[in-house]
């Protein structure tokens, strides 16, 4: 009976690559999720978000030429507002 010839042996085949990958890509989600959700993170990014979109009304009635409303953060804005047509 004749003996098949092995392969050779490959220590970084393409499936160890994907599991080596897999896991390396786990573990940087885990740190990124871990670092997402620590809440004095969260608040920080709430009131600098809420300072930009006030900074950003602000240079928008200037460019209109009026005073910023208080409903213009309303998802509606005012009722006064101007359409163009």
């Amino acid at each position: 009976m004749k003996r098949r010839e092995r392969r050779p042996f490959e220590v970084f085949s393409l499936s160890f690559l994907d599991v080596v990958c897999c896991g390396f890509g786990a573990i940087i989600l885990l740190f990124v999720l871990n670092k997402f959700g620590e809440p004095a993170a969260l608040e920080r990014a709430q009131q600098d978000l809420s300072g930009l979109l006030a900074r950003l009304e602000e240079e928008l009635a200037a460019i209109r030429g009026r005073r910023p409303s208080s409903t213009a953060s309303c998802p509606g804005g005012s009722s006064s507002s101007r359409r163009r047509g």
